[in-house]
């Protein structure tokens, strides 16, 4: 490769080299001017991505907090599911409950009637028994009246034979 050649400047007249020299100072100019845009943009550049790291942030922290919410909404579901089963459950073993004191009911009033039964055939029994035994005691005193006739009877019977046979002889 060649070297590149030394070239001077050119030489240009008292009024070009001013014009020269205008046109560099305005490209320096030009050159700081781009330069403080550049490192403007750099700064615009870096806040927005600041900006865009904070609602990345931002939008991670609130996708947190609605899933936290989520699975909160989604337990107390579950808590009221479960609650809502539990007091489902308790109103059945009260309906049972219900139907068995409703069953005992029903039997407690057939065992009272089958006792009020009994008592009246009890009674019954009593009054027939209370009258049989005034029976037997009619029969026995009739039994003894009749016995005490037959003994006087049998004793006059046997003093009439013996007043026959005293006779007789």
């Amino acid at each position: 490769k060649a070297t590149p050649r030394q070239q001077k400047p050119p030489q240009f007249p008292q009024y070009g080299q001013s014009v020269l020299n205008n046109a560099r100072m305005e490209i320096e100019q030009l050159d700081d001017i781009v330069d403080q845009l550049k490192y403007q943009l750099q700064v615009v550049e870096d806040e927005k991505q600041d900006l865009i790291n904070r609602q990345q942030d931002l939008e991670l922290g609130y996708e947190n907090q609605l899933l936290a919410l989520r699975e909160q909404l989604v337990e107390q579901q579950r808590t009221g599911i479960s609650e809502d089963i539990d007091i489902i459950n308790l109103q059945r073993k009260i309906k049972d409950y219900e139907d068995q004191l409703g069953e005992t009911d029903t039997k407690v009033l057939k065992v009272r009637n089958e006792l009020s039964t009994c008592k009246r055939e009890r009674d019954r029994a009593e009054e027939e028994l209370s009258e049989l035994r005034a029976h037997v005691d009619r029969l026995t005193s009739q039994l003894r009246s009749t016995q005490n006739r037959a003994d006087d009877s049998l004793l006059q019977t046997n003093q009439a034979a013996e007043l026959s046979n005293a006779l007789e002889e």
